[in-house]
């Protein structure tokens, strides 16, 4: 004969699976949902940059800026375009790589997930 208690180790074993199991889809879905974030991210500038990099190769080295308020002038402009560009071209390389970090850790995550979702599921048949 079961005892009241017994009823209520299974019952608090059962909603404790549940609870997991509902836990690890909801991490599955955040960490699906940032998969397709982060793949989603298009990386359309760097050719144009390289492009008009390779244009200031083309501008004579004898024009220089005329400067404003903000920036004084006398500056050469192809080294002066060609040092922004390098700059930029920069920033899309850390950007592209710290991306690449977040999606590879997102994938081991979201493997994780799975692998922990499949022992609740082999925990659950099992009972």
């Amino acid at each position: 004969m079961e005892t009241l208690s017994s009823i209520d180790r299974a019952e608090d074993a059962r909603r404790d699976r549940a609870w997991r199991y509902e836990r690890l889809t909801n991490e599955l879905n955040s960490a699906t949902r940032t998969i397709a974030t982060l793949e989603a991210i298009k990386d359309d500038q760097t050719d144009v940059l390289r492009e008009m990099r390779q244009l200031c190769g083309r501008l004579s080295p004898d024009l220089t800026t005329r400067g404003t308020q903000f920036l004084p002038g006398g500056y050469e402009l192809r080294g002066t375009i060609t040092a922004f560009l390098d700059g930029a071209l920069v920033e899309i390389e850390v950007k592209n790589t710290a991306r690449g970090r977040a999606l590879e850790a997102a994938r081991a995550r979201q493997r994780n997930l799975q692998d922990a979702i499949r022992a609740v599921e082999k925990e659950a048949e099992s009972l």
